[in-house]
């Protein structure tokens, strides 16, 4: 669920974990700092990353990728595919 303030997206995902119970996630969708064409994501309990939305069909699915730099040039890369099915393909 996304809701605006006018300056980002407050975000509220909920989903089940892989014990089967219930999680919940709150956080904000933000503009990119710099003027950089991509959105940033920032959860509670995790650190503000870039959030580049590869592909989706605006209904069912969305695959994301992010990329962040940490300790003097090294790199995590992290994919994601969101769903509305646990079964998406």
């Amino acid at each position: 669920m996304l809701a605006s303030d006018g300056s980002k997206f407050i975000a509220k995902s909920t989903g089940i974990n892989a014990d089967g119970n219930l999680m919940r996630h709150n956080g904000q969708v933000l503009p990119m700092p710099l003027g950089d064409p991509h959105l940033s994501i920032d959860y509670e309990g995790s650190f503000t990353a870039p959030y580049v939305i590869l592909d989706t069909d605006y209904e069912n699915f969305s695959c994301i990728y992010s990329c962040v730099e940490f300790n003097y040039g090294y790199y995590a890369d992290f994919a994601f595919i969101f769903s509305r099915s646990p079964k998406p393909f």
